[in-house]
């Protein structure tokens, strides 16, 4: 689980989360999906390197309110595929926290 405090009316595209595996190693791959929580389409996720990725916002957040995003990270090493779950809580106020 991960809290993330932010300040409405940030600038867009913004990356709020980075993920990837830990240790990575040559040959890992990444996919990352929003796999609930975005209905209205708020933020997006993007491959920087084939083992690292982001959550990013998308589309600017005006006015205080609160998202609890489920965020998959699928992971194929060697052959394998291993699949992993963050849960974000994100919270945009009016002043930053």
């Amino acid at each position: 689980h991960y809290q993330l405090d932010f300040q409405t009316n940030l600038l867009v595209p913004t990356h709020i989360f980075r993920i990837g595996p830990a240790p990575a190693f040559t040959g890992d791959t990444i996919a990352l999906t929003i796999i609930k929580g975005n209905e209205e389409g708020y933020f997006g996720t993007r491959r920087l390197t084939p083992y690292t990725g982001v959550v990013y916002l998308q589309r600017a957040v005006l006015e205080p309110r609160d998202f609890a995003l489920d965020v998959e990270m699928k992971l194929w090493r060697q052959g394998s595929v291993t699949t992993f779950l963050a849960k974000m809580h994100i919270f945009f106020t009016t002043f930053g926290v």
